[in-house]
């Protein structure tokens, strides 16, 4: 990529090329990316049903800010579209609601949309967007309009067991009903007096 007469190279998979449009002299870029709501076993099958919460980094406060769009947001046919989201901020985006017949997401997805501009032959934080992050942060650093793919299990087919959970007694009890019975006609075969003759 040539910007300013030099040549610049993505330096990893952070580096972002954003498309600005402009109308009346503002920025119109959309900030935001789209989620797909997939199987684990298959990124190919979408899931419909899921609902998410999506919460933005208070540096300020230093704690996460629900955002109010997004709160119990629903995957339709599988398909989250957030947008309006600022780059260089941590977000994270929690499953509150599971397919049907899956189960619910145990982690959320933490993520930042980088704003990286060259600098001396380095990609460094776009400063018109101040790094909003926790010290700790340890999420995925993606572009501006990525996809990103959260998966769910199937949940478990737990059958249940046969005979329902006192057979196992009532198969218990019998044999020692059966053993008794065999143990009473012993005892009686052997106390009877014998007939003669025969």
């Amino acid at each position: 990529m040539t910007l300013h007469g030099k040549e610049y190279a993505p330096a990893d998979d952070r580096f972002a090329v954003n498309v600005k449009r402009a109308a009346a002299g503002a920025d119109t870029t959309v900030i935001g990316v789209t989620v797909r709501k997939v199987d684990a076993e298959n990124n190919g099958k979408l899931l419909d049903g899921a609902k998410f919460t999506l919460e933005a980094w208070d540096s300020s406060d230093n704690k996460w800010v629900e955002l109010p769009d997004y709160q119990n947001a629903a995957a339709e046919n599988g398909i989250l579209s957030i947008s309006n989201l600022t780059y260089n901020r941590a977000y994270r985006l929690t499953e509150t609601c599971a397919p049907s017949g899956y189960a619910l997401a145990a982690e959320p997805l933490y993520f930042v949309i980088d704003k990286l501009v060259p600098k001396d032959g380095e990609l460094i934080t776009d400063e018109n967007y101040p790094w909003n992050a926790p010290s700790d942060f340890a999420g995925r650093h993606i572009s501006n309009s990525t996809t990103l793919f959260f998966e769910n299990s199937a949940e478990p087919i737990i059958l249940p067991s046969a005979g329902g959970s006192g057979s196992a007694r009532i198969f218990v009890l019998g044999g020692f009903a059966l053993l008794a019975v065999v143990l009473a006609c012993a005892v009686v075969m052997l106390k009877r007096p014998e007939i003669s003759g025969r």
